[in-house]
Parts: C-alpha cells; structure tokens; sequence
C-alpha cells in the first residue's frame, strides 16, 4: 500500500492493496508497473507490457530448455518436476538445470515444486506465448493430469482454457468431469463442463446423450 500511495495511488481499498500485493509479492518493478494500469479493481487480469517485456528479454538470454520450461509452468501453475518436463518435452534432468537457471533469473520460486516466484510473472509468460501454443500446453496438460489420482478436475480445467477441436477424449473427460460435479450436488459446475464438451464437439453419436446430460444439468 505504501508503494502505490508514494506513486500516486492514495485512495485505494483493501482488496486492491491485496490483489497487487498478491500477483506482485510486493516487488517494487511489479507493483510499478502495475501501477500504471490501476484503473480496475480486476488486478488479477492485468499483464503490464512493461513486465512482458521484461520476461521476454530474461527468457531469449537463457536457452530453449529454459524457455519451454517456463512455458510449460506458466501453463500448469504450480506442478512437480516430472509433469513439467514432460509437458516441455525435456528429461528430468535437463528440467532441472532448466529450472535451476530460470530460479538464478529470478523467475521461479525456490520451493522443490516449479512455479513462478510472482503471479504476474507466470501471466507475462502465458501473454508472450501464442494461443495457438498456449491451447495445445493446456491439451497436453490435461492428458498428463488426466491419468493422476486426483487429475480429473484439474485435467478438465485445462481444457476449458482451449478452443473446440473434435477432440473425442477431450469431450468424454469434459462429460467425466460433469457427471462427478453433479453427483457432487454441483450442477452450474457441470454446466460450464458440459457446454464446452458439446463445443468440442464430440462424433455425432455421442452428442445427443451429451445433450441430454447438459439439459439435466
């Protein structure tokens, strides 16, 4: 709060001060930057082009490993070693410099799990990488969660980060997910499951009971 008030921001509210505090971890570039674009309460949804650019000239100084590393956290969020390096098509091994290098850069936290130092760092990665790029991250991720204990809302998450492809497996792990939320007393939940399953859209055979699912919902 002290930072934004010394940059001009004096009459701020609490969920404001906490947002930037959040997404910055109070790093004075970040909350700088972020300070130019204070004019919504929406903090969360905010990339400054100041830090993008900032990102992007640390990730060309480092190698490719390090730059598909970093694409793959910033896709998955927080993850562990082995889901990350596959997700950048690397070996543990080389994840693990890779991470190493990028923690050195200042971009990842220090814990054993991969995940960005600032919520805004891992943004500025997911806005300089293509969408295109970005959707079949977030498809791939969903397989490699997908086969987890506990991967199958976090697996149906990732997909409805993405465009439709005609993707059977993506529209029958939607309908999975769906049904569990119902069964869990959530229906809205199996609503914005099942539209983006019917969107995929699933073959033909299989859209009428999909139809009917989402109309029960």
């Amino acid at each position: 709060r002290s930072c934004l008030a010394h940059l001009g921001h004096d009459e701020i509210s609490d969920e404001l001060a906490a947002a930037c505090g959040d997404v910055t971890g109070g790093n004075p570039f970040l909350v700088t930057a972020l300070a130019e674009l204070l004019g919504t309460t929406d903090v969360r949804s905010l990339v400054p082009r100041t830090v993008v650019d900032t990102v992007v000239q640390r990730l060309t100084a480092l190698g490719t490993a390090e730059q598909a590393l970093a694409r793959a956290v910033a896709v998955l969020e927080s993850a562990p070693l082995r889901i990350a390096a596959g997700l950048a098509g690397l070996t543990p091994e080389q994840a693990g410099v890779a991470a190493d290098r990028l923690r050195d850069a200042g971009l990842l936290a220090t814990e054993r799990r991969l995940e960005f130092r600032h919520a805004l760092l891992r943004s500025a990665v997911a806005a300089a990488t293509g969408a295109a790029t970005r959707d079949d991250l977030h498809r791939r991720a969903a397989r490699a969660l997908a086969d987890d204990a506990d991967g199958l809302h976090p697996a149906a998450g990732h997909l409805l980060e993405t465009e439709g492809v005609g993707d059977p497996w993506a529209a029958e792990l939607l309908r999975t997910a769906a049904r569990a939320a119902l069964a869990d007393g959530a229906p809205q939940a199996a609503v914005d499951l099942l539209r983006p399953a019917v969107a995929e859209p699933p073959p033909a055979a299989d859209l009428p009971r999909l139809l009917v699912q989402l109309g029960t919902a």
